[in-house]
């Protein structure tokens, strides 16, 4: 099975596994073809439905053919990648810059011999994602998933009883697991300047940052709203008062750290 990734590159998914290091990508290193390799590699942390896909259309603005982006936890369950996947990908790729996607994690090898790298995620009220996240797997054709199950009242309740992984996620994403010590990890990243994170709705001053920042990679950095989930229910603030009730603490201490870092 072939996943057609963003720009030109395939990866072949039976041969993606947690521990291999298999990556099926056709040598795109050539010096006629790529610019000079620089010094920073970024990856994006693509938390689903948090504002990732209006991200990607920056990072091809300004990364171009050095930018691959590829999605794939949602819907086809890919294994999130290794270190030692990452690292063969920047050292098989050398004129590549960016990589994006939903199946790589924080816990990067930021030390990398290869490269200096520097991840960025984007984090959005816990709640607002909660139900957006909803509205898309519903919409999303030729998916089977609860979502599509249940009208969002009955849905809460449902995730309330049987799915309370629904309400967490940042963490579990970022680190795979989630607790005090993953949390003090993702902030240690902050605060060495490893992890960049920007606010969803404070999207425009953080993608300012990174250009202010990395001047010479983040050139142009306007952005319009893309993938925008499709919304045929009413969400009622009863309705999130009741998410909220239930949403990890460290999701919304996930959402305290970037307001406060951004």
């Amino acid at each position: 099975m072939q996943l057609k990734l963003f720009n030109r590159v395939e990866i072949n998914i039976n041969r993606l596994t947690p521990q291999g290091a298999s990556w099926s990508y056709p040598d795109k290193s050539s010096p006629k073809e790529r610019p000079e390799t620089k010094d920073l590699f970024f990856v994006h942390v693509h938390i689903p439905k948090t504002g990732g896909s209006t991200f990607n259309t920056v990072l091809n603005k300004c990364f171009g053919d050095t930018h691959e982006a590829f999605a794939g936890r949602i819907i086809h369950h890919l294994p999130y990648l290794t270190n030692n996947q990452v690292e063969g990908f920047i050292r098989k790729h050398p004129g590549m810059n960016c990589l994006s996607s939903h199946i790589v994690r924080a816990t990067l090898p930021y030390q990398s011999s290869e490269r200096s790298i520097k991840s960025i995620a984007i984090i959005r009220n816990p709640v607002d994602k909660f139900f957006s996240l909803y509205f898309h797997m519903r919409h999303r054709f030729g998916v089977r998933c609860i979502e599509k199950e249940f009208l969002i009242g009955d849905y809460i309740e449902e995730c309330i009883k049987n799915h309370t992984y629904k309400f967490s996620g940042y963490l579990h994403h970022m680190c795979g697991y989630q607790g005090e010590g993953s949390f003090k990890y993702v902030k240690s990243l902050v605060d060495n300047r490893h992890l960049h994170l920007i606010d969803t709705y404070n999207m425009k001053s953080g993608l300012q940052f990174l250009k202010d920042t990395y001047p010479n990679y983040f050139t142009d950095v306007s952005f319009e709203q893309e993938n925008i989930s499709i919304k045929k229910q009413e969400v009622t603030q009863t309705m999130k008062d009741r998410v909220g009730e239930f949403i990890s603490d460290y999701d919304w201490k996930m959402m305290k750290l970037v307001q406060t870092n951004q």
